[in-house]
């Protein structure tokens, strides 16, 4: 067990753990039987980890908790009734595969809260993959952050989380969670390439793979699927790559891609192959307008009627200096859908830059378009113009939508216009 400091506090205890995976254990703290902890007798508190309690007070329901930090690989357990007040530090995010991230054996939920600060986007409640506890995942980053490994929620109970933000009213809200009915993904910390050229397998449930660098093959097989083209940046969860919205740099080394059966999303670069398999797959595609250059990416199955093309493109109206302008008005009158009838394939062009081809003749399929980004509210439009309900811009074979440039990384911030 590694060295813990403590700190007094009025009608509450704090502890402190230095940063590493710590094992802590409230009875031993507090009674000094365990040799390793003799010397913490009567002195109050302990925290795990980096990371630090926020300014807030705790609820007046929960005042006189034990206030527990915690980061990633700690392992915290609790053998008696006493209340404990939970706050996951962001050191808690998890970057081993299969990793649990933070985890708090014993907890209660009728006496013990968690609290963390708002610092992912989105966060569900999930199983365990052997059902016999709960897990929150950062779904933007397809990780698990804390695991109640013991915790068992019955159909109609729930589990609470407190989020401190500045945008909140008062600080903080409580978000509160069903219980989960499944785990999620199988493989929430997904399976990931190398520089090379790799083959990435998934399993019969829904898996997350990324190709990253090198030409590789990504088999989804049955289950729903996210299979994400490589990237030498894919994965990291405060990055714009691959996040839903969010303009996104895929590689362009060859990636083969095959989503298998099921309802598949696949994120495809440059140069991609892509499969969709049986389901209604959504094919996600990063529309370079400054760079002509790149090979457009082949969907080889597209069916309009339950397939969907999302194209995203950055908009640039002065937000990054160096890119060129580019707006919705200026997507809606340079995108075309051309059939080569030499090829038998339908080119999805957008500023003079093939994006993606799809088998067959399929230049008639509705389009839509989209500012997701400038304002809130902002209308959709169809290839004339003419304004369409949120309800059938999002029903459109193929989604045009313009979002944050910031996202646009590498030599496109150093593009001309086309």
């Amino acid at each position: 067990m590694e060295l813990f400091f403590l700190f007094a506090l009025v009608g509450s205890a704090v502890f402190w753990g230095s940063e590493g995976s710590d094992q802590l254990s409230e009875d031993e703290i507090a009674t000094g039987e365990d040799t390793d902890t003799e010397d913490l007798i009567n002195l109050g508190d302990l925290v795990g980890g980096e990371g630090e309690m926020p300014d807030q007070d705790p609820p007046d329901d929960n005042s006189d908790a034990v206030e527990i930090v915690l980061t990633e690989g700690d392992v915290f357990t609790s053998e008696d009734d006493t209340a404990e007040r939970f706050f996951i530090s962001e050191g808690g995010f998890s970057s081993e595969e299969g990793g649990r991230g933070t985890v708090i054996e014993g907890f209660d939920p009728e006496h013990d809260s968690l609290a963390m600060d708002d610092w992912y986007l989105d966060v569900e409640l999930y199983l365990t993959p052997d059902g016999a506890g709960v897990r929150f995942v950062a779904l933007e980053s397809s990780t698990t952050f804390l695991t109640l490994p013991d915790l068992v929620l019955e159909d109609g109970q729930t589990l609470e989380m407190e989020f401190f933000s500045e945008r909140a009213e008062g600080g903080s809200f409580i978000r509160t969670y069903d219980a989960p009915t499944d785990s999620g993904p199988i493989s929430i910390d997904a399976q990931r390439g190398t520089q090379e050229a790799d083959l990435l397998t998934g399993s019969d449930a829904d898996d997350v793979l990324f190709g990253e660098d090198g030409a590789d093959t990504i088999l989804g097989g049955a289950g729903d699927d996210i299979l994400l083209s490589g990237s030498g940046i894919t994965y990291y969860p405060y990055g714009f790559n691959h996040l839903p919205g969010s303009v996104t740099r895929v590689g362009d080394d060859g990636d083969v891609l095959d989503g298998g059966a099921g309802d598949d999303i696949l994120w495809i670069g440059p140069g991609t192959e892509a499969t969709g398999g049986s389901g209604a797959d959504v094919f996600e595609a990063f529309a370079n307008v400054y760079d002509v250059d790149a090979d457009a990416a082949a969907i080889t199955d597209f069916d309009p009627t339950e397939d969907q093309l999302i194209v995203t493109f950055p908009l640039s109206g002065g937000f990054v200096q160096s890119l060129p302008e580019f707006d919705l008005d200026d997507a809606l009158e340079r995108f075309e859908l051309s059939y080569d009838a030499d090829q038998d394939k339908t080119l999805v062009i957008l500023n003079n830059f093939t994006v993606a081809t799809l088998p067959g003749n399929q230049s008639d399929i509705r389009v839509a378009f989209h500012d997701a980004y400038s304002e809130s509210g902002l209308p959709w439009y169809d290839t004339d113009g003419s304004l369409l309900s949120e309800q059938e811009g999002l029903a459109a074979s193929i989604q045009v939508i313009g979002t944050v440039d910031t996202g646009v990384v590498g030599v496109n911030y150093n593009g001309t216009p086309t």
